[in-house]
């Protein structure tokens, strides 16, 4: 903000020179406009790429640190769930059998399926505002650098983590759960149909979820040791 405040004062300061007459002619110039028109963009952009302040003599980057709190809590929640989820949580549902639905009900009624892909998407577009503003670019080019490239797979893991995620394993617990509430009323003679699609949905979240996983501790790997790279 400080070299924006800088640029308009020094523009100002140009036309009011030519004014004084040492240019007279070109006070309204199309280069002059040009030139003007051009470095304050410069200053505009640098808003947002060189944001840093001093406080106590040190530079800090409130947007910078933003993004990385919201990527670091978003991240260690995101796949703190789906860990958990994967390894304990749908192996306990299994082995309960039809009692198992019973607790995907519990789980859809705290809103745990909503707030996994909202802080899952929250750590997607916060990482990609740290890729932008640390390479200038979203992917990684011809000329990337070894941590450019760690990044970007990581990112792209956990792209792809989210999309499976929100078109596989959500929708399958959710199915599960409303299953599990209609098995409780339903005639006798409808219960095998209902548990067997049970039955079918919860492999297809087993499995789901295991890519999931395993896109996610991609993108972990990824990001602990792209840096050094």
């Amino acid at each position: 903000m400080a070299k924006l405040l800088g640029a308009l004062n020094h523009t100002n300061g140009l036309e009011s020179t030519t004014a004084r007459g040492l240019c007279p002619d070109t006070v309204d110039s199309p280069a002059l406009n040009s030139v003007q028109t051009e470095f304050l963009d410069s200053m505009v952009d640098s808003v947002w790429t060189e944001s840093a302040v001093s406080v106590g003599g040190m530079k800090m980057d409130p947007i910078l640190i933003l993004l990385r709190i919201v990527h670091v809590l978003g991240g260690v929640f995101w796949a703190g769930a789906i860990l958990f989820v994967v390894h304990f949580l749908e192996p306990a549902v299994r082995d309960a059998g039809p009692d198992g639905a019973t607790v995907m009900q519990a789980l859809r009624k705290r809103r745990y399926l909503e707030a996994v892909p909202v802080t899952a998407f929250l750590t997607l577009l916060s990482g990609y505002g740290l890729y932008w503003r640390t390479f200038g670019r979203l992917h990684p080019g011809l000329d990337a650098s070894g941590p450019e490239l760690a990044f970007g797979l990581g990112g792209l893991a956990s792209l792809l983590a989210f999309v499976v995620g929100v078109t596989l394993l959500r929708p399958s617990a959710l199915r599960i759960g409303a299953l599990g509430a209609e098995l409780a009323r339903v005639p006798a003679e409808r219960k095998a149909a209902l548990q067997e699609e049970v039955g079918r949905l919860r492999l297809r979240m087993r499995k789901s979820g295991r890519w999931v996983a395993v896109l996610l501790s991609v993108a972990i790997l990824s990001m602990a040791v792209g840096r050094y790279l």
